[in-house]
């Protein structure tokens, strides 16, 4: 493995702290498993069991999530490195809660649950950069759900989508019927796609149909209807 490789693993959430010596001591134990993918390879399938700890090392890549009645399906486009959703590894629901897929020809490598909980998590550094991730998860959870009620549509517009996405910032797109994304956000037809236009005059978000497009959304979560 050359020594970039080290490097590149320095950089993931779950190893930053360990050094190169510790990082070539943790691979002589662990098996990773490398692997190429070419474009349009799934990496994991929403509802597929999660027992197993991906990193994204290379490419761009999109995931899709669908709701439980086909109502809407949001796209997201993410640039590695990225970990897939470690924190469904545990609790009571154990599985992906979006579909992975390589856009370009990407790399990643996976660690099996067992071999994570039996050795990856007696190493302190590890444990505790493990914590952070689904400490950090959690409190952006709690802090949306103890936010003061959204006072208009395009705060129930902000407030739907950080329900959903992964990451805070890059393209995503919304698949939804109008009519379907006024009732999700319990208000008129004519309401949401007046909001909507509105958002799309300052070029924050192009409408197309059935599809909401959004070039880089920091822009719309910190949109303010007043400014």
């Amino acid at each position: 493995m050359e020594f970039t490789m080290f490097e590149k693993l320095q950089q993931l959430p779950l190893f930053q702290g360990l050094s190169i010596n510790e990082l070539s001591f943790l691979l002589e134990r662990v098996k990773l498993n490398f692997n190429q993918h070419a474009a349009n390879t799934i990496i994991a399938s929403q509802d597929d069991c999660c027992d197993k700890l991906i990193y994204i090392l290379n490419g761009k890549v999109c995931t899709e999530h669908h709701n439980a009645n086909n109502k809407f399906i949001i796209t997201e486009y993410l640039d590695a490195p990225h970990v897939i959703e470690p924190y469904n590894m545990f609790g009571m629901s154990q599985h992906y809660s979006h579909t992975y897929r390589f856009v370009t020809e990407g790399s990643t490598f996976s660690i099996d649950k067992r071999v994570f909980c039996d050795i990856l998590m007696n190493i302190n550094i590890i444990k505790m950069n493990m914590l952070n991730m689904i400490c950090y998860k959690l409190q952006m959870a709690t802090n949306d759900l103890r936010a003061k009620e959204a006072s208009g549509i395009e705060e129930k517009i902000k407030r739907f989508l950080k329900a959903y996405i992964t990451r805070p910032t890059g393209k995503k797109v919304i698949m939804v019927k109008m009519e379907d994304f006024a009732v999700i956000l319990n208000e008129s037809r004519l309401g949401v796609s007046k909001a909507l236009n509105m958002m799309e005059s300052k070029g924050i978000i192009m409408l197309k149909r059935r599809e909401i497009y959004i070039p880089e959304i920091k822009y719309l979560l910190n949109y303010n209807v007043n400014d």
